[in-house]
C-alpha cells in the first residue's frame, strides 16, 4: 500500500467532517478527524460484501458522528 492516505469528507445532519483516512480490504478502516481530534478504527468481515467501503462510511457517519452532536 506504500503510504496512501485518501482524503474524504463525511456528512451527517448537512455538517462536513473532513478527515484522512487509510483503507484497506473489505471494509477495514482507520480515519482521522482532526478538528475533532477523533481516531475512528473500523475491523470488518465484509470480504464478501458488495461496496464493503460504503458500509463502513455509513457506520462511522451514522454512529460515530452522529454521536458528536
Amino acid at each position: 500500500y506504500g503510504y496512501l492516505l485518501w482524503l474524504y469528507p463525511y456528512m451527517n445532519k448537512n455538517v462536513i467532517y473532513p478527515s484522512y483516512q487509510m483503507a484497506g480490504t473489505g471494509g477495514n478502516k482507520v480515519v482521522v478527524f482532526p478538528e475533532q481530534e477523533l481516531v475512528v478504527v473500523v475491523t470488518t468481515t465484509n470480504y464478501g460484501a458488495r461496496n464493503p467501503h460504503q458500509i463502513s462510511d455509513k457506520l462511522i457517519s451514522d454512529f460515530v458522528l452522529g454521536a458528536l452532536e
